[in-house]
């Protein structure tokens, strides 16, 4: 949500009160508030992930501050969040467990004031990241299984789409299957988008999407869901994504929105690397990535760098691979791991490279990268990766499916036979999302 929020007037009191989201973590490291309300910093409550990136309930009337001793960082999975008050006791939940505390368990009433959800109560600390399933309870403090329960074949905690609560005067349910404000609780509370934008996102906590991760030492920013990545360093370094796969075909589309040199996208078997380290996407022995940014050096855009090797020296990399590519562009990735030979497939904008350095429209007619088997790599899985070393900054935006190109949604989306995800362009028979269902289909 980056700096989106959302607001409504409450005039509600009450003593006891219940808040239920499910979430993905994007940024990290950084204060961010899931909701707030008060009429000035000094009479604040709000809930969400302190620097630590810990769980914590503050009341700045009171100077309580429950706070969690575990640290939630998944950037990959969704946590069930619940906070409890009951009569002015705090209990802190995520997916259905309780979580010790620090900072005492003191919970204040309810103010007439504005009630925020995606900041705190002055415009500062926005959360960045995704919501879904949004309930507020006003008046009575539920436990997390009125709101979830444990899968009786995974032993995961899954979501309870709709459960069984009385909202009370100033309760709400917003965020259902989509980014409708409209209260769905049946009061008529419904939100205002008061600043940033609010993309529908088809990452969910039933199907989770993947997305590039904070987690590693990449020296650039990520924001809009872990699905943008900006470069600012000037050494090599590359990012993945949170998913990997060793089985399974797969599609997914990256978007380059400035041009930045020696930008590389495509896939690699290691997704992070030791803080000392400097590489570059391309340069593991099971990399495979195509030059997506200026660099003459090497003959220009449109070229490969495999397996620590460039351009038409590497077998699989004949002459310039694909017809060169500017900011604006669309790159496609076909990735064919079930094949007897297992292939990356690159396109862009809608074409598939065939080798020569032009594309052609027929994806069976596409020249693939011959790639190691993942059983045989360092970590047995290929991820999704870009990255680059650039005295220029440049960023890329991924669709893995959820239909949007940062926070611009895509323009017609094309045929998807496997109904997992939203994508710019027609996805080759037999591929699908990088997502749980996608894998799990497989």
């Amino acid at each position: 949500m980056a700096d989106t929020h959302l607001t409504r007037s409450i005039t509600s009191t009450s003593t006891s009160w219940t808040l239920s989201v499910w979430v993905k973590r994007a940024l990290l490291s950084s204060t961010q508030y899931i909701m707030s309300w008060g009429s000035s910093g000094s009479t604040g409550n709000g809930i969400g992930f302190s620097s630590s990136d810990r769980l914590q309930y503050y009341s700045e009337a009171t100077g309580s501050n429950p706070t969690s001793s575990g640290r939630f960082r998944d950037n990959n999975g969704w946590y069930h969040v619940v906070v409890k008050n009951n009569a002015g006791t705090i209990t802190l939940y995520i997916n259905g467990e309780t979580l010790d505390n620090t900072g005492g368990t003191s919970g204040s009433a309810l103010n007439s004031s504005t009630m925020r959800i995606g900041d705190w109560v002055t415009g500062a600390y926005h959360y960045d990241g995704i919501m879904s399933h949004l309930h507020f309870i006003d008046g009575t403090a539920y436990s997390p299984s009125t709101f979830g329960e444990t899968d009786s074949t995974t032993g995961e905690w899954k979501i309870k789409t709709l459960p069984s609560v009385t909202y009370g005067s100033d309760g709400f349910f917003i965020l259902k299957d989509g980014n409708s404000l409209t209260d769905q609780s049946g009061n008529g509370n419904n939100y205002t988008l008061a600043g940033g934008t609010l993309t529908k996102t088809e990452d969910c906590p039933s199907n989770v999407f993947a997305t590039m991760t904070q987690l590693g030492t990449y020296d650039g920013t990520l924001s809009n869901g872990n699905t943008r990545v900006k470069t600012n360093q000037t050494n090599y370094r590359y990012i993945a994504s949170t998913l990997g796969v060793d089985k399974g075909r797969y599609y997914w589309e990256c978007k380059l929105q400035e041009i930045g040199n020696y930008m590389l996208s495509g896939i690699t078997d290691t997704p992070s690397f030791p803080a000392s380290g400097v590489t570059m996407l391309g340069n593991g022995s099971y990399d495979c990535a195509v030059y997506t940014g200026d660099q003459s050096a090497n003959g220009g855009n449109g070229h490969l760098y495999h397996s620590s090797t460039s351009n038409a020296s590497n077998t699989n990399t004949p002459g310039s691979f694909m017809a060169a590519f500017d900011s604006g562009h669309i790159l496609t990735f076909a990735l064919d791991l079930d094949s007897a030979t297992k292939k990356l497939y690159i396109g862009a904008n809608g074409q598939w490279a065939n080798g020569s350095g032009a594309t052609n429209q027929t994806f069976d007619n596409a020249t693939g990268v011959s790639i190691v088997t993942p059983a045989n790599t360092n970590s047995g899985f290929y991820f999704p990766a870009c990255g680059d070393y650039s005295g220029t900054y440049g960023h890329w935006e991924y669709n893995f499916g959820n239909g949007y190109f940062g926070t611009t949604a895509v323009s017609s989306a094309g045929t998807n036979a496997s109904n997992n995800g939203i994508f710019e362009y027609d996805v080759p028979a037999g591929y699908t999302a990088l997502c749980t269902k996608g894998i799990n289909s497989f």
